[in-house]
C-alpha cells in the first residue's frame, strides 16, 4: 500500500478511526471491568510461566541437600561440588522469582483501572459484587508480597547453608542452627502460599459470578 494518496482517503480514514473510537469509548461499564480483568489475567501469564521451572529447581534442591546429608565431613571434596550445584540453583530460582514478580506487579498496576470502571456501574448490587471482587484481588496481591518475601528470605537462607556446608571447620551447632531458622521460614511460606491460593480461588469464582451475574456474553467454564 502506497504510504501517501490523496488527503480525502486520509481524511475519510481519520472519520472511520474517529468513529471506530467512539464505539470503544461506548462500552459498558460491565464490558469495560471484564476487559480489565482478562487484561490482568494475560500479564499474569508470566507468572504462571514460572511456576514449572521453580517447581523442578526445587525438586533438585531437594536431591543435593538428601546426598550432602549422606555425605560425612571427611567427603569434603565433594559436599563443596554438590553446595556450589545448589547454590547455582538458588541463583536461578532468585531470578525466576523476579520475573515472577514483575509480572505480578503489572498485573497489579493494570488491575488498579477497575476503580473508575465500578464507579460507572448504575447497578448497585453489582457494583457490591463487583467492589468485593476488587477486595479480594487486593487481599490476594498483599498475600503474594508476603509470600515473594518469605520465598526470597528462604533463598537467602539455603544460600548460607550450603556456604556453612563448604567450611571445612563447621559444627553440627551451627548446622542446625541455621537449618532451624530456614524451618522457620518455610513454615511461614507454607501459610503465605496457602492463603495465596484460596483467594486466588475465591477471586476466580466471584470473577465467574460477576461476568454471569452481569449477563456478560463470554465462556467461563
Amino acid at each position: 500500500m502506497e504510504k501517501y494518496k490523496k488527503i480525502i482517503t486520509l481524511t475519510g480514514m481519520l472519520v472511520v478511526i474517529l468513529a471506530l473510537t467512539g464505539c470503544l469509548n461506548n462500552s459498558s461499564p460491565e464490558e469495560k471491568i471484564y476487559d480489565t480483568l482478562e487484561e490482568v489475567a494475560a500479564l499474569e501469564e508470566d507468572f504462571q510461566k514460572q511456576q514449572e521451572p521453580l517447581q523442578k529447581l526445587e525438586e533438585e534442591d531437594n536431591e543435593l541437600y538428601g546426598k550432602i546429608i549422606q555425605l560425612g565431613m571427611k567427603e569434603i571434596e565433594e559436599i563443596q561440588s554438590l553446595s556450589n550445584d545448589a547454590i547455582k540453583g538458588i541463583e536461578e530460582r532468585q531470578a525466576l522469582m523476579k520475573k515472577e514478580k514483575e509480572a505480578i506487579d503489572k498485573a497489579k498496576e493494570q488491575f488498579k483501572d477497575l476503580n473508575g470502571h465500578i464507579n460507572d456501574l448504575e447497578d448497585s448490587s453489582l457494583k457490591a459484587e463487583a467492589n468485593e471482587l476488587k477486595d479480594t484481588m487486593t487481599k490476594r496481591y498483599d498475600e503474594y508480597d508476603e509470600l515473594y518475601k518469605h520465598y526470597t528470605k528462604s533463598l537467602t537462607q539455603e544460600n548460607e547453608l550450603y556456604t556453612l556446608f563448604k567450611k571445612e571447620d563447621v559444627t553440627k551447632e551451627d548446622l542446625q542452627e541455621q537449618i532451624e531458622k530456614i524451618n522457620e521460614t518455610y513454615n511461614s511460606l507454607m501459610n503465605s502460599n496457602k492463603k495465596f491460593n484460596d483467594l486466588t480461588n475465591e477471586y476466580n469464582e466471584q470473577k465467574i459470578a460477576f461476568y454471569k451475574r452481569a449477563k456478560l456474553d463470554v465462556d467461563t467454564e
